[in-house]
């Protein structure tokens, strides 16, 4: 089993639950840990068999009821519009990118612990709180996929979403030191973040395809 493993802190829950779930079956599965634009290509090459990938992907692929979700703000996908005439693309990302096409917006764009770490916030905007004043909808930013070991990974990622575990204060200073991000600021970005896609997820999930095939980007 190989698993795609983006190297960002909204998955750090996943992870400590994935190795609570089973000591062996975490032991036993090989990880490629990359950003989001780079597990993308090895799903889509089926180099690994799952992961959360980006949501423009995967209009195709087999999902699961659960994905990386914000209601109003993110935190960690922000845009610079300051005197900007275009867009400067992530290149770790490939959905944030389409996102700020999406809403006709012009800037940087940064994702993940590299946005979370920005100085000077207030250049920034949220782009899933800009997408939310617009269609009063959450944005799924990406989505556990399987290409194999469906009915296996079926099974962890219903029990995630029952049982999402609290992270160890040891846990959480180690990921701080690592990241440069203090545990106030990974607690309360953590709080933003969702991992169950229901009925308004979807809608939220398939608007974005059909605004992004208008765009001429998915």
């Amino acid at each position: 089993m190989i698993i795609g493993q983006i190297d960002y802190l909204n998955l750090l829950p996943f992870d400590i639950f994935v190795k609570s779930y089973d000591s062996s079956l975490y032991l036993r599965m090989k990880r490629h840990r990359s950003y989001p634009a780079k597990i993308n290509r090895l799903f889509l090459t089926r180099r690994v068999h799952a992961g959360f990938v980006s949501s423009i992907i995967t209009q195709k692929q087999h999902k699961n009821n659960m994905g990386i979700v914000a209601y109003k703000k993110v935190q960690s996908v922000l845009i610079k519009r300051q005197n900007a005439h275009e867009i400067c693309a992530d290149p770790h990302s490939q959905t944030s990118n389409i996102l700020a096409d999406v809403l006709s917006l012009k800037g940087e764009v940064i994702i993940g612990d590299r946005a979370l770490r920005a100085p000077n916030q207030n250049e920034y905007e949220d782009l899933a709180t800009l997408w939310y004043a617009k269609y009063k909808l959450p944005f799924v930013f990406a989505v556990f996929c399987s290409n194999d070991y469906r009915h296996l990974y079926q099974k962890i990622t219903r029990l995630f979403l029952k049982n999402q575990p609290k992270i160890p204060q040891y846990i959480l200073a180690r990921y701080a030191k690592q990241s440069k991000i203090t545990p106030k600021a990974i607690g309360s970005y953590l709080q933003n973040i969702h991992y169950r896609i229901g009925i308004k997820e979807r809608k939220a999930l398939y608007k974005f395809f059909r605004l992004a095939k208008k765009t001429n980007k998915s």
